[in-house]
């Protein structure tokens, strides 16, 4: 897998995000690149399409970025995906990350924690000693975490960069358009675009959870 699977993102502003509290007031984003026709995300451990300078700055952008400089974003991630992190990501000091995995050991070097499912994960970022130091928290993969937070009622948006052509893949983004709407949100460009070198067509989406 490439490290742009996993971290594709922008030089723009963070939509807003509420601040942590408790269980009930935690806002998850998933992000997520995806083939327009079959949702397909993958393919033999990477990207079914070729890279995208532009989709990987702008992901890679919201990711890193906070508002309060001594907080950190969360990051929800599976095995595959934190094994693709180059170590100048493990480390980078805007991420915190947390790997679902059923095989790593809890002494993984470099994440916050191991945790053993999507829920686990979750917890480990808003424990009342852990959350203030989190300003948001991010669903980067891998197929099962998108689909715990697909139907998740703390997963209020998806991000995802829509991808105008369908590429052989073999995992898929779960349906998400029977319970989430689009919506137009200013700090994001929703305007279709086109890869300069591949010709390949996208375009930048914000849903919103119904």
């Amino acid at each position: 897998m490439k490290v742009q699977l996993i971290f594709r993102t922008a030089r723009l502003p963070v939509p807003h995000r509420e601040r942590l509290a408790d269980m009930s007031d935690v806002s998850l984003t998933a992000i997520a690149a995806i083939c327009d026709g079959n949702r397909g995300i993958g393919k033999n451990k990477e990207l079914p399409w070729p890279f995208l300078k532009e989709d990987y700055e702008f992901y890679t952008g919201i990711c890193m970025a906070t508002r309060d400089p001594n907080k950190q974003n969360g990051v929800i991630t599976g095995r595959v995906g934190w094994e693709a992190f180059p170590d100048s990501m493990k480390t980078h000091p805007r991420l915190s990350t947390v790997v679902t995995s059923t095989t790593l050991s809890a002494d993984e070097p470099f994440c916050r924690g191991v945790a053993r499912d999507f829920d686990e994960a979750v917890q480990m970022f808003t424990r009342a000693k852990d959350k203030d130091g989190v300003e948001n928290i991010y669903i980067l993969g891998g197929r099962v975490n998108y689909e715990h937070a697909v139907t998740d009622p703390r997963c209020r948006r998806l991000i995802i960069t829509r991808i105008f052509q369908d590429f052989d893949a073999d995992v898929f983004f779960p349906e998400f358009d029977h319970v989430f709407r689009r919506i137009s949100d200013p700090d994001i460009d929703d305007r279709i675009r086109e890869d300069p070198v591949t010709g390949i067509k996208f375009r930048f989406e914000v849903w919103e959870k119904i």
